[in-house]
């Protein structure tokens, strides 16, 4: 197919020669994609501001031997109301950068829904931001299959006393029990407000995701480092977002949480 539509949100962009960007897109039909839009840095370019990051386009592309071309770009979601607020920009990133380190062996409509959701979300609210990331992320991980055992011992089975805490192996995917905990070299104590607040994320219904109860400071901040950990492992690396989000979050200590 030398020319091809289909409908894309834009990850990020990298600038390539003069006047050139290269834009790494996650289509609804064919997964993740690089293309090219030509001329996109010039003054007088046709696609003025319709493929900045995270913009939902329809795109006309041209097969290349190397890099597809893109054509022709009609904005379907500019999601103007991230684009003005850095906080949203570097959730957004984080949003992103999952996407982009998450491949699949074969593209999912799945992936592209969450993200246009939780865009949209991001888009029209200003309160909650941690929360509404932290949701994506739990999702996007049981989309990938690596949602983590949490109602038993991920070693021996038995069932977890949640409302005591407990301990989480990131390395082996989840709860485990004190008899079991012996035989870990590494794992996480939760308290049970975090141990609440991980099962609303990972349990509640996507459009719930407002309903998550967080009980502390404590247990918010216990849940952040557990799935940026679980994420790591199962990624093998960090995501560099993070270091944006970091920065943004010690500029402003009120997120509404």
């Amino acid at each position: 197919m030398p020319n091809y539509k289909t409908r894309a949100i834009v990850l990020s962009t990298l600038k390539l020669g003069e006047s050139d960007r290269i834009l790494r897109l996650l289509s609804r039909e064919m997964g993740l994609i690089s293309a090219v839009a030509k001329g996109i840095r010039k003054t007088k370019s046709k696609f003025g501001g319709k493929l900045e990051p995270f913009t939902c386009a329809d795109l006309f592309l041209y097969t290349g031997k190397g890099l597809d071309i893109i054509l022709q770009s009609e904005t379907v979601e500019s999601f103007k109301g991230i684009k003005s607020d850095l906080r949203k920009v570097a959730c957004a990133s984080v949003i992103a950068d999952m996407a982009l380190r998450c491949q699949l062996e074969e593209p999912r409509t799945e992936s592209y829904e969450l993200v246009c959701y939780f865009y949209k979300q991001l888009d029209e609210t200003d309160s909650r931001l941690k929360l509404l990331l932290l949701s994506f992320q739990t999702k996007y991980l049981t989309m990938m299959g690596f949602e983590p055992l949490i109602k038993n011992c991920c070693i021996c089975g038995c069932d977890m006393l949640l409302n005591q805490g407990f301990l989480f192996s990131v390395s082996s995917g989840g709860a485990v029990c004190g008899n079991c905990a012996g035989e870990m070299s590494y794992s996480r104590r939760l308290s049970a407000g975090s141990i609440k607040l991980l099962q609303d994320l990972f349990f509640n219904p996507l459009e719930d995701w407002r309903k998550a109860e967080i009980k502390s400071a404590r247990s918010l901040e216990e849940v952040e480092l557990l799935i940026k950990a679980f994420i790591s492992y199962h990624l093998e690396k960090n995501l560099s977002s993070y270091r944006f989000l970091k920065v943004m979050d010690q500029i402003s200590r009120e997120w509404g949480n």
